[in-house]
């Protein structure tokens, strides 16, 4: 909402628009570049586990999953 807003602003002055508008811009594309590393980061992380899951399921280890050994999740003993 304060991107829309700022750019509404920035949009009531023409003489100035794009000198006001530019850092808005450039600040949410740099924003949306750390979401998506984090989203990227979270994506291997899942994948890792996913990987350990399926060799635990092919080993035929008893054990804890993965995906909950991963995640602590309460009341799930970890190996």
């Amino acid at each position: 909402v304060l991107f829309r807003s700022d750019l509404l602003a920035a949009a009531q002055a023409p003489a100035t628009a794009c000198v006001m508008a530019r850092p808005v811009v450039e600040e949410h594309i740099r924003a949306l570049r750390a979401k998506r590393a984090e989203l990227k980061a979270l994506e291997a992380a899942l994948a890792a586990i996913l990987v350990r899951c399926d060799e635990g399921c092919r080993s035929g280890s008893p054990g804890v999953c993965a995906i909950f050994d991963d995640f602590h999740l309460p009341g799930v003993a970890s190996t």
